[in-house]
């Protein structure tokens, strides 16, 4: 019987997928306003520390305290392959594991589990929960406006598990049922509802203000 080459390049992108979205959820969670704070050469051995995680084994996780075990182990890895190149860098340190690498492996996951189809829908809705917020400057100063001062005003100062579970746990015990911590860091939201404010300002002509041409209006001739 001949192999069909069309079922079998079918089969071959499926075997592929999943490392595929690995790679996609990798690349978008190391920008160039996360990476820029690293040593230079950081971005290959991070991204490569970021694709091996097993990611697949959240499925299996029942509980939050399972989660931050699981999440804890990984985040010790990726920061281990950080280490040689940024072992010095003091726009990283002493903050490198709990605060950068936290945030980058947080990012990193929240793409998986919630902007692909890595999972189906029913383990999507047990992990989220759990998920972690990326703790960066904005959230930091989000939390100033709402009346919190954390422990720290920069990442690289995040330089423990108690820095990083202040903020975690302290937005866990805040969220109203259905609502997940994880959304404290949604700047998609703001820009979307910037860009729509935009939108609906009235556009200068639409206010009665016309420029003046800078050329002489032609005068017909009879």
């Amino acid at each position: 019987m001949r192999s069909d080459p069309v079922a079998r390049e079918l089969r071959l992108r499926h075997g592929r997928s999943s490392n595929a979205v690995r790679h996609w959820c990798a690349r978008a969670a190391t920008g160039s306003s996360v990476i820029r704070v690293f040593a230079s050469d950081t971005k290959p051995p991070l991204l490569q520390g970021l694709v091996v995680v097993p990611v697949e084994e959240m499925a299996g996780l029942r509980t939050r305290e399972e989660f931050e075990s699981w999440f804890e182990a990984r985040l010790h890895e990726v920061a281990e392959t950080l280490q040689e190149k940024n072992r010095l860098n003091s726009r990283v340190q002493p903050g490198l594991t709990w605060g950068h690498t936290a945030k980058v492996l947080a990012i990193y996951i929240r793409a998986i589990v919630l902007h692909s189809r890595f999972f189906p829908d029913d383990i999507v809705a047990r992990v989220k929960p759990w998920l972690f917020v990326p703790v960066d400057n904005i959230v930091i100063k989000r939390l100033e406006t709402c009346g919190v001062r954390t422990p720290f005003r920069k990442i690289r100062e995040i330089a423990s598990r108690a820095d990083f579970y202040f903020v975690q746990n302290l937005l866990a015990e805040r969220c109203d049922a259905g609502i997940a911590r994880v959304v404290f860091d949604d700047g998609w939201a703001d820009r979307e509802e910037s860009a729509a404010q935009q939108a609906l300002q009235p556009t200068s002509r639409a206010r009665g203000v016309h420029r003046k041409s800078k050329h002489k209006p032609r005068v017909a001739r009879g």
